[in-house]
């Protein structure tokens, strides 16, 4: 009896301990995990990290494909850049009552956010040139307050506004190529363009190198490293959307359909094929990709699909490829895929969810 009573002591004094759950409340603190929304991806040194719309950045290990850390940034963050071991999170907002108009500063060496930098309102794309300047697109309130391309100074944080308009861009060497639009008083999309942006110089170069008509609206930009090609896929939001290549003067050079709201082009290592990443309708679980060889000119589409014979999920949203393997963030069903670059065959899905603590009554 007596052993019982001690037993019976110990118990109660291990579960009045306050880690989780207090004893003198009703209240029970819980751990609950939730879907987290991978929305774009960066990769350096061995690690991948995953920006979530919740509000947080995760490490992946590129070796072991294990989550690692996670830490909060600002409001809905969207694109994201590495430069000078710094990882850059635009923080949009979209989703707050009030708008983001920062940027969050991460020291990838002890993973901390050292500082947010003030730009333009609901900032959501980013790149990084050579010298260390961040440029960044914001998209504003889309009524009073207008979107602005600005750029960030290495060294010092300070914040230019750029004379140039820009939904989207990618930089290559000293230039930014700059993809734009507009809308007539139809609300018709028009005025399709590209322009060239002198990184180096601070300067616009030319206001727009493409004369090919261009069907549907301009959805993504990406900018082949070796050949300097100029890849702009089109959407209508709705049906199967189109790819366009344009020579580093803006000479047409190709096209070929893609998936729905085709988002992202990634280039393989010996530069002879390329993959898209198709978004997909918004809970349409239609995500995709296409694969392009780029010596014959055809193109492969549902690639995933019959690699994997299974659907890639629902929109997917950005895609890197680092090292013998490529990440997609697919936001809506909460996974990075990781497919091998050569063979496009699943290595490994990972869900995404975010752990925060749920008081129980």
């Amino acid at each position: 009896m007596k052993t019982t009573k001690i037993i019976t002591a110990l118990l109660l004094a291990i579960l009045c301990t306050p880690i989780f759950t207090s004893c003198n409340s009703k209240d029970e603190v819980e751990k609950v995990s939730s879907p987290s929304s991978p929305r774009s991806l960066t990769a350096a040194s061995g690690k991948v990290y995953i920006v979530q719309y919740d509000g947080h950045v995760t490490q992946l290990d590129t070796t072991n494909l294990s989550l690692g850390q996670t830490i909060t940034v600002g409001a809905n963050p969207d694109a994201s850049v590495i430069v000078n071991n710094k990882l850059y999170v635009a923080n949009t907002g979209g989703m707050a009552a009030i708008m983001d108009s920062t940027i969050s500063v991460i020291d990838l060496s002890t993973f901390k956010e050292t500082k947010k930098i003030k730009v333009n309102l609901n900032p959501a794309g980013i790149k990084a040139d050579s010298y260390g300047d961040v440029y960044v697109i914001s998209n504003g309130d889309y009524t009073n307050i207008p979107g602005k391309f600005q750029r960030i100074e290495a060294g010092t944080d300070k914040v230019t506004d750029i004379d140039v308009k820009a939904k989207n861009f990618d930089i290559i060497g000293d230039n930014a190529y700059i993809s734009n639009f507009e809308y007539d008083k139809n609300f018709a999309v028009s005025n399709k363009t590209i322009a060239i942006y002198d990184v180096k110089n601070e300067k616009l170069v030319n206001a727009n190198i493409i004369s090919t008509e261009i069907v549907k609206t301009p959805y993504c930009i990406d900018v082949n490293p070796v050949t300097k090609d100029i890849y702009l896929g089109v959407t209508d939001y709705t049906n199967n959307g189109k790819m366009y290549c344009f020579k580093e003067d803006g000479t047409y050079n190709f096209e070929f359909n893609t998936g729905v709201n085709p988002s992202k082009t990634v280039f393989s290592k010996d530069n002879k094929s390329l993959i898209v990443l198709n978004e997909g309708k918004y809970e349409a679980n239609n995500a995709g990709l296409n694969f392009f060889d780029l010596t014959t000119k055809t193109s492969t589409d549902n690639y995933f699909l019959l690699k994997n014979n299974r659907g890639l999920g629902d929109t997917g949203q950005d895609m890197i490829r680092y090292g013998s393997k490529i990440y997609i963030a697919v936001y809506k069903s909460s996974i990075i895929e990781v497919i091998d670059a050569v063979t496009g065959i699943s290595i490994k899905t990972i869900p995404m969810v975010t752990l925060t603590d749920k008081v129980a009554k």
